[in-house]
């Protein structure tokens, strides 16, 4: 049967034929029987096709080269242009002929109706020492919500600085996991960073410049959401998106290139399937889309790590090989039985509760139910 997914169907099919292979479908009964088989997934295809609001797609945009009239070049910051070209080793000297001849080129400044260098949005983006005082779009707006208490840091300096300040914020508010791993302790983040900066550094890329409305970046106790203001653009739809497999297509192709030549982003659009698999090897479930009132949202998912509980070095001192295992299965699968650490770990039942005993004068570990229905998890923080 050919795919439901409409991104796909018939192309696989139409593959074939175009590599000269003979292509036939089963019997009628046969055909039936597949479809039969893969009903559940023929409905949720059927179900997904919504029609289309065509105010949710949009053209490329032409913003990013707008010329900044007003605008005068003291507004871009030297040090982030020569860092920029620099990057990019191409040796020019500071204010020079030559370096606003290279910008020019890179279309970062342009040529006003007075015949005067000004900067271009993509120049005061980029490069511009307080962007958000002449775009007020430009600001991102990035807060972390925990409990009863917000912490902001808005980022308004050149957008070649972004990184450095998203992995600042998030290296601080996010909670870290010790986990075992043999007789190694490592230190692992709430969220992996590459899916993070994939997410805050597509909606810095591909938003849309034209309209008031700024990035905002949000850390709760339950995930990460990025809303990028701006419709899909054309051809991307919501379903390449949720299948991981947009084409790669930008609506700042200027502002793109300078964000490529400095390592941030790759040409070829593997960023959306680096940020699903940077989710799933941290045992997070992979980000979700949405297109709700003029934004598109990216939804970071933490809920799978709320069974892991911050385990302290000190806490780790001085236990056994056998004892580190154990620590190691719950951090990693989650509460044990001791006949299952007798089984994994090839020891006797007995000694597997010796050491369950010992991890739990600890406080390390607790006990949960009677019988043979006891399990043993870490201990919940107070």
């Amino acid at each position: 049967m050919t795919d439901p997914n409409p991104d796909i169907t018939g192309r696989g099919i139409q593959y074939l034929l175009d590599s000269g292979i003979d292509v036939a479908f089963f019997d009628v009964d046969l055909v039936a029987k597949i479809k039969e088989a893969n009903a559940t997934f023929t409905e949720y295809w059927t179900n997904s096709q919504a029609p289309v609001n065509p105010q949710e797609f949009e053209g490329a945009s032409t913003k990013e080269l707008e010329i900044l009239e007003h605008v005068d070049l003291d507004a871009l910051s030297r040090d982030a242009l020569l860092e920029y070209l620099e990057h990019r080793k191409i040796n020019v000297r500071r204010d020079s002929a030559e370096f606003w001849t290279v910008l020019k080129n890179f279309r970062y400044v342009a040529e006003g109706s007075n015949h005067q260098l000004v900067p271009t949005v993509a120049g005061v983006v980029l490069f511009g020492s307080s962007p958000a005082d002449i775009l007020p779009q430009c600001r991102v707006s990035i807060e972390a919500k925990r409990g009863r208490g917000t912490v902001q840091s808005d980022f308004n300096r050149p957008l070649i600085y972004f990184r450095d300040h998203l992995d600042a914020f998030f290296k601080k508010e996010m909670r870290y996991f010790t986990e075992i791993r043999g007789l190694d302790r490592i230190q692992e983040p709430e969220y992996p960073i590459v899916a993070i900066r994939e997410a805050a550094f597509n909606a810095v890329l591909h938003r849309n410049y034209q309209a008031g409305a700024r990035v905002d970046i949000t850390l709760t106790d339950a995930a990460i959401t990025v809303r990028s203001p701006g419709a899909l653009l054309k051809p991307i739809s919501l379903a390449a998106l949720q299948e991981f497999n947009a084409p790669p297509y930008s609506r700042n192709p200027h502002i793109a290139v300078a964000l490529y030549h400095l390592g941030w982003v790759e040409e070829k659009g593997s960023g959306l399937r680096r940020m699903r698999d940077a989710m799933i090897e941290a045992g997070l479930q992979a980000p979700t889309f949405a297109y709700d009132g003029g934004y598109l949202l990216v939804t970071l998912h933490g809920n799978g790590r709320t069974n892991r509980i911050q385990i302290s070095p000190s806490q780790l001192t001085n236990l056994s090989r056998i004892e580190l295992k154990i620590v190691e299965m719950i951090s990693r699968k989650g509460p044990v039985t001791a006949r299952r650490v007798a089984s994994t770990l090839r020891v006797d039942i007995t000694t597997a509760r010796r050491h369950l005993r010992r991890l739990i004068g600890r406080k390390l570990i607790a006990r949960k139910g009677t019988g043979p229905d006891v399990t043993y998890s870490f201990v919940a923080p107070s």
